[in-house]
């Protein structure tokens, strides 16, 4: 029971962050890349961060403890977007972050919505890290006198989410633009 609903607040939170961004940053071709990939790259953290942990012989109680405090003091975020998007879009803020972004963002390609997208869903996003710990956890309280597996599962639970995560990003800011929908649909389909 535990494990589905630590799997179902997972995603719950991915698809209600999607809901929430696509509301105050519109719905346009990068929301979904962007809240996909931070979501992956925090979960990808949060399961690391247990792993190493358990590696470390650190108690599964303690590690579920900093696990759901960290659930309860960051999950508020998610309805603090509109004010971080107001101080971000602030004119102070904005004259600073525009010659950040002209100098770092601007390299890479990005204009400022984006920019703007990937900070509030990073700072949003958090909660994911803490959620994302408790899989490490499930599996060493599942697996018997097997201190290792825990510890061991954690870090191959990194590798594919990684992959995830980069094809979430390759996609969505990479291939769409180049190759439009219906051209990527055909060369994924071979």
């Amino acid at each position: 029971l535990l494990t589905f609903l630590i799997g179902f607040i997972a995603l719950a939170y991915e698809v209600l962050s999607f809901r929430v961004f696509i509301y105050y940053l519109s719905a346009n071709a990068y929301v979904f890349p962007i809240v996909l990939s931070i979501y992956l790259l925090f979960m990808m953290f949060g399961n690391y961060i247990a792993a190493q942990g358990l590696a470390l012989k650190f108690k599964v109680e303690t590690i579920m403890l900093i696990s759901i405090t960290g659930i309860v003091l960051t999950s508020p975020f998610l309805f603090l977007v509109p004010d971080f998007i107001r101080v971000i879009d602030s004119s102070t803020v904005h004259s600073v972050f525009d010659l950040q972004f002209r100098t770092f963002y601007g390299a890479l390609g990005f204009d400022y919505y984006v920019a703007i997208s990937i900070i509030v869903t990073s700072i949003c996003m958090i909660p994911v890290i803490f959620i994302s710990m408790f899989f490490p956890v499930l599996i060493q309280l599942n697996s018997f006198n097997m201190p290792k597996v825990a510890s061991n599962t954690g870090l191959i639970y990194l590798i594919p989410t990684y992959g995830n995560f980069t094809g979430a990003v390759v996609t969505g800011f990479i291939l769409f633009p180049i190759f439009g929908v219906v051209a990527l649909s055909k060369l994924l389909i071979v």
